[in-house]
């Protein structure tokens, strides 16, 4: 198996049912544990980004969030017109405050079906 890095140092997530359950299981293979931002619920945008990520002792943090929130937000930090998440997707994007757009690298994009352990 090829390795990609995946080494978060914090999961944070949404506290609906769906995300945290997400959350949960990434953090259970892992080994860490999952703080919950009512933030990421819903309207997590950039200004919503840059105050949580600048609260974070992190600097390679997970977000569990909601569409079209995230599909927006990495589209807007890649400078694309529109980046196809699926539920369930992973997306690795390097960016740095200010977070403005177009200054985000999108270095990876996993779709779901990959991820299924079966």
């Amino acid at each position: 198996m090829v390795s990609i890095g995946f080494r978060p140092d914090a999961i944070v997530t949404s506290p609906k049912l769906r995300a945290a359950q997400t959350a949960d299981i990434l953090a259970t293979a892992l080994g860490r544990t999952v703080l919950t931002d009512e933030r990421l619920a819903v309207g997590f945008g950039r200004a919503e980004l840059a105050v949580l990520l600048g609260e974070l002792d992190a600097s390679r943090p997970v977000l569990v969030g909601h569409d079209p929130d995230f599909s927006d937000l990495v589209s807007m930090l890649c400078g694309t017109a529109s980046v196809p998440m699926k539920k369930g997707a992973l997306v690795r994007i390097d960016v740095q405050a200010p977070y403005d757009p177009g200054t985000g690298v999108l270095r990876w994009l996993i779709p779901p079906d990959l991820l299924d352990p079966s």
